[in-house]
């Protein structure tokens, strides 16, 4: 794939950057100093504070962190909620990431504890991870009885929200309603990407499992991150020296939010119920072709393993037809990654 030059598309990509830095700068809190001088507009701001401590109780990071508006969600059923903040430490910018328990009180006990291992496990995943196309974890996870949190690097947004998915984010703003990507910033963020999945696949020796847009975010800086690690498995040498991965079966009876996306999973989890790097890359496929069909996957399964096996049979079939709306210089590349055969990507 042909990394295409920085044109003056970029630039204006990057005034909006800009201009949705501005949006939120009247959440930063200002130094006492210049309170004492603006006390009406200290008020305001005491009150936003308030209002924000309000809609997040009992958050474990708020010792550490000056935590303002929401600006995004992601994670498994965008489960997350994520934060826009200020380490008081350091006075550097960053994202706080928190998940109320009681948003998944729909589910029996038994499921909510899955669902609650997995997000832990995801985060202790992730920032055990360093790479620069991986989102970096600058604040551990923590738990009380009502939520989980951490904190990263400043985010924009998950690739999800910037492709129409709102789930979870309260107060939405316009910007990120009326987003829309650059083919040229799609074509940058596959091989973001793209990066990071090399790391994971050749130095890390693990497979992520659940590359979808819910597991990537688009940073403040705009680079396209891997995050999302809840599923993640590390290759596995065996007495005889056979290396494998641990392939978990889908199953009707566990709650989506705790499992891969079934829409973007690679047919060989269900048909010979074995996993690689290749069935990565067989979601990054999928990833491609929604990137240009208004974040619609090849196939929607619902969350149904009944569904799921049905599209995995007919792939072998699939028509040229469907791969229209995707650039000429890269049909071919989603044709062989959306190929049945593992060996084929």
């Amino acid at each position: 794939m042909e990394v295409p030059k920085r044109t003056n598309i970029i630039d204006r990509w990057l005034d909006e950057r800009k201009q949705r830095k501005k949006h939120f700068a009247d959440l930063k809190t200002k130094p006492l100093s210049e309170a004492k001088t603006e006390p009406v507009k200290m008020d305001v701001i005491n009150r936003l504070k308030s209002a924000v401590t309000s809609v997040i109780p009992g958050n474990p990071l708020s010792r550490d962190f000056d935590i303002q508006g929401q600006v995004a969600s992601i994670g498994p059923g965008l489960l997350w909620k994520v934060f826009t903040a200020v380490k008081k430490s350091t006075k550097e910018e960053a994202s706080v990431f928190y998940f109320e328990k009681k948003s998944i009180e729909k589910h029996i006990k038994k499921d909510r504890e899955l669902i609650i291992e997995s997000l832990r496990r995801g985060v202790q995943q992730l920032t055990r991870l360093r790479h620069p196309k991986i989102l970096s974890v600058i604040h551990p996870l923590e738990e009380t009885r009502e939520a989980l949190a951490f904190a990263t690097e400043p985010v924009f947004a998950s690739l999800a929200n910037v492709l129409g998915a709102h789930d979870n984010i309260s107060g939405l703003s316009k910007f990120l309603q009326d987003f829309q990507l650059y083919e040229v910033e799609i074509k940058h963020g596959l091989l973001q990407v793209l990066e990071g999945l090399g790391f994971l696949h050749n130095d890390a020796k693990m497979i992520h499992r659940n590359i979808c847009p819910t597991s990537i975010v688009l940073a403040k800086t705009g680079t396209w991150k891997l995050a999302g690690c809840e599923f993640v498995q590390q290759l596995v040498e065996s007495q005889d020296q056979k290396v494998s991965y641990t392939c978990t079966e889908w199953r009707d009876a566990i709650p989506r939010e705790a499992q891969p996306n079934l829409d973007f999973m690679a047919p060989e989890y269900e048909i010979i119920h074995e996993c690689s790097p290749a069935s990565d890359m067989f979601s990054f496929g999928i990833l491609m072709y929604s990137l240009y069909n208004k974040g619609k996957p090849l196939y929607e399964c619902r969350g149904e393993l009944r569904a799921f096996r049905q599209n995995a049979e007919e792939l072998s079939s699939t028509r040229g037809s469907l791969l229209t709306s995707i650039p000429p210089e890269l049909t071919d590349h989603v044709k062989l990654l959306l190929n049945i055969q593992p060996t084929v990507r």
